[in-house]
């Protein structure tokens, strides 16, 4: 999957327990066309406000939780506290 502007659904609505790659541009130029056009899937992650898109590593963070949540469950989040 890729996360790019054109992404025309979330990664809360794609199953992300099978095995996956997640593709993430740069903040300049994004993800190249020719790697946009290798992913099986476009994912745009949602931004409130005026943004148009997300710092890489933040974007990179919120998808990587969202494998996890989903191949985990939400329980794996409340008994792993480090606290």
């Amino acid at each position: 999957m890729a996360a790019h502007l054109r992404g025309k659904t979330t990664p809360y609505k794609v199953d992300l327990k099978r095995p996956s790659a997640i593709l993430i541009g740069n903040e300049a130029r994004g993800l190249s066309e020719k790697a946009a056009a290798g992913a099986d899937i476009l994912i745009k992650l949602p931004v409130l406000g005026g943004a148009e898109s997300l710092n890489a590593s933040v974007a990179c963070g919120i998808l990587i939780y969202e494998v996890v949540r989903q191949r985990f469950g939400d329980e794996f989040f409340e008994h792993k506290r480090l606290l």
